[in-house]
């Protein structure tokens, strides 16, 4: 189903709605589906497939005109309709229950600049450097995407700083927090798995987590980034760049 199609299924179940009315609608729709097929586009998807997604999610089309219809009640004047322009919003939006836009734009961002979408926390270290490990984990995808180390007085200790975040692998989908929430982190010195204090924020587009106070060793090669839960597991190594921290 297209853009056209999508939008001739709702028109035609508007009874009492003039051609003006109608031709109103139509661009409200087509600008709904338009604005989401942009953010598609920039997750990735070719114009064609985004046009057709965006037309996709939007809902029934006989659901949405009914609740339309609703709207134009006959007897109602023309010029009365003026201010229905809102409603008409209001009704798209409860029908279809999308997520604003807002929340469309955090889950594109976490998929092409999540360091631009850490709002809350951030980093430390002496050395800070950008990674890119991602895993399925359930609908979800867990992305690693930067790291801090500080290295202690004694030279073969050290702290890391890890920033993580995850979103659903439909760009419209709500992000899992319960995934963030239940992530450990293991070195090769320590052998143990270990939660990590720090700070997160983000919305139902994404979610995101500033791990710090890691010990590490000037041994370890990795820090691992792992989740097992609810019969769903990922690891992700995330190198430690002492080279590129002492160069």
């Amino acid at each position: 189903m297209d853009e056209r199609e999508f939008c001739d299924r709702v028109l035609a179940r508007l009874r009492h709605a003039t051609r003006a009315e109608k031709a109103a609608v139509r661009a409200e729709l087509e600008g709904h589906i338009e604005d989401r097929a942009e953010a598609l586009t920039k997750a990735g998807y070719d114009h064609e497939a985004a046009m057709a997604r965006a037309a996709e999610v939007m809902g029934n089309p006989e659901e949405i005109g009914g609740a339309l219809d609703k709207q134009y009640p006959l007897g109602w004047l023309i010029l009365s309709r003026v201010s229905l322009i809102f409603s008409i919003l209001l009704a798209v939006s409860l029908v279809t229950s999308l997520h604003s836009v807002a929340e469309l734009r955090d889950s594109v961002e976490a998929r092409k600049n999540p360091a631009a979408g850490l709002r809350s926390g951030s980093v430390t270290g002496t050395y800070i450097y950008s990674v890119d490990l991602r895993a399925d984990v359930g609908n979800d995808v867990l992305r690693v995407f930067q790291l801090g180390l500080t290295l202690r007085p004694d030279g073969q200790t050290g702290v890391a700083s890890v920033a993580l975040c995850n979103y659903d692998q439909n760009v419209f989908g709500t992000a899992s927090q319960i995934l963030i929430d239940n992530t450990t982190y293991e070195t090769e010195s320590g052998g143990e798995l270990m939660p990590a204090g720090g700070s997160g924020g983000g919305g139902s587009g994404a979610q995101y987590w500033v791990a710090d106070g890691i010990d590490v060793s000037r041994t370890d090669e990795y820090l691992a980034v792992c989740y097992d839960r609810f019969g769903e597991t990922a690891r992700l190594e995330v190198p430690l760049d002492w080279e590129g921290m002492l160069s």
